[in-house]
């Protein structure tokens, strides 16, 4: 856990304003990704939430085992042995479409924020799809809000990128926003 707070801190401190940061106040922030990917929704559907542990970074899990992630109806969680992280409560699933979670990620649960992250898919007209990651994050803290948020920014943002290459989808194939 420490270790993770670590990385957290230290992508606050390294990171550069990016203007996936849609909105940032002391109450909270707004973060979106979007990348268009050349397969189908039915294909990226199954990868993003399946299969998490083949493309989410372990260094941003508390097991240091991204296998032990999953995202399912039920929960974006982390099993490992006896131990379990409820990130998020799973709201909405609709199969090759959309998923919204409730809560905070990793941190964010003990900095006493919580948040709604969407994750939906939209065919990109080209055969493709357009993957869209959005997560507003709100509470009282007493964390930097703003400065957190560019620190969470580049998490995600390092995530979808490491979906989009799990996907196949690197240089042209894989547009960022």
């Amino acid at each position: 856990m420490r270790a993770i707070f670590c990385v957290f801190l230290t992508a606050l401190i390294s990171a550069e304003a990016r203007a996936e940061v849609v909105k940032s106040s002391e109450n909270g922030f707004i973060i979106e990704h979007n990348i268009i990917v050349s397969q189908s929704t039915t294909r990226v559907f199954p990868e993003m939430t399946g299969r998490l542990g083949a493309w989410w970074n372990p260094d941003h899990s508390f097991s240091g085992n991204s296998t032990a992630l999953r995202v399912d109806a039920e929960c974006f969680c982390e099993r490992w042995g006896a131990n379990l992280v409820h990130h998020l409560d799973t709201t909405i699933w609709i199969e090759n479409e959309k998923v919204v979670m409730q809560g905070g990620l990793g941190p964010l649960k003990e900095l006493g924020l919580s948040g709604s992250m969407t994750w939906s898919l939209a065919p990109s007209g080209d055969a493709g799809t357009v993957v869209a990651w959005k997560y507003h994050v709100f509470g009282y803290s007493e964390a930097d809000l703003p400065g957190l948020a560019v620190a969470v920014d580049g998490v995600l943002k390092e995530q979808i990128n490491r979906l989009a290459g799990h996907l196949g989808n690197t240089g042209d194939n894989a547009t960022s926003k």
